[in-house]
């Protein structure tokens, strides 16, 4: 055998990949929910989406087209694409949802006009998320 073909049938990730399916089609099991969880964990402020739908704060101009379909996207794959590792064991593949979904978030909250106490919400929100995902990333990373 040649090396490469050596390493191709010997190596652990491929006959994982051979053997499980990639694809973990939404439902409501233990996977989906640690991915969820991974979400909540890297960007908690995601709950202020909700005010932001329900009160209509999101319109349909370019940038926020762009991003909604780039989280839509992201989304998409971070929920149905199943990684050979565990959930937190490759955050990092997970956590790109984060980012267009806090973008989003952040664009459409500093859009608000007269706004009560925006600064002071802002502040509190992304401050604790900041902190919150810096101190997960941190302790999984040399933990």
């Amino acid at each position: 055998h040649f090396p490469i073909e050596r390493l191709y049938r010997g190596s652990w990730g491929t006959r994982a990949m051979k053997s499980t399916s990639m694809w973990a089609f939404f439902s409501f099991d233990t996977y989906h929910w640690e991915q969820y969880n991974l979400l909540a964990l890297m960007f908690p402020a995601h709950l202020l989406i909700i005010p932001l739908l329900l009160f209509k704060r999101i319109k349909m101009d370019r940038v926020n087209i762009f991003l909604m379909i780039a989280t839509g996207c992201m989304m998409f794959f971070q929920f149905n694409y199943k990684a050979l590792l565990r959930v937190y064991h490759d955050w990092n593949l997970y956590a790109n949802a984060a980012v267009p979904l806090a973008i989003l978030v952040c664009y459409n909250v500093l859009k608000i006009p007269d706004m009560k106490y925006k600064a002071e919400i802002l502040m509190v929100f992304f401050s604790l998320s900041s902190i919150h995902s810096y101190s997960w990333i941190v302790a999984n990373h040399y933990g």
